[in-house]
């Protein structure tokens, strides 16, 4: 609902917001060579990430942690935890500070 939704907002007119759909919706007729455009080893290393991190391996270590009372070994989980957290936030916000053009939506008004 939110994807057909943004097509709306971010289409200028109707007919582009067709084409938006027609794309969204129109198979590549067999042919995957114009997919290799779009894979490459961030985008891999991105989807390999989200798997693993989805897996909820973080929340069986916490508990692990917690039961076992070690303290130490929480601590050091906590740091990473709060580390990584902000680097991912930095490295994501990286690529839109180099750019002039702001892709955030709400700019374009």
């Amino acid at each position: 609902m939110v994807i057909f939704s943004w097509v709306l907002f971010r289409a200028e007119n109707f007919q582009e917001a067709a084409v938006f759909f027609k794309v969204m919706f129109t198979t590549l007729n067999g042919d995957i060579s114009a997919l290799g455009e779009y894979i490459n080893p961030i985008v891999i290393t991105a989807f390999s990430l989200g798997i693993i991190l989805s897996l909820g391996l973080n929340s069986y270590l916490r508990d692990y942690l917690i039961v076992t009372k070690n303290k130490f070994w929480l601590l050091i989980y906590q740091c990473f935890s709060a580390v990584s957290a902000i680097s991912v936030l930095f490295i994501t916000l990286l690529p839109l500070s180099s750019n002039s053009y702001s892709p955030f939506l709400y700019f374009r008004f």
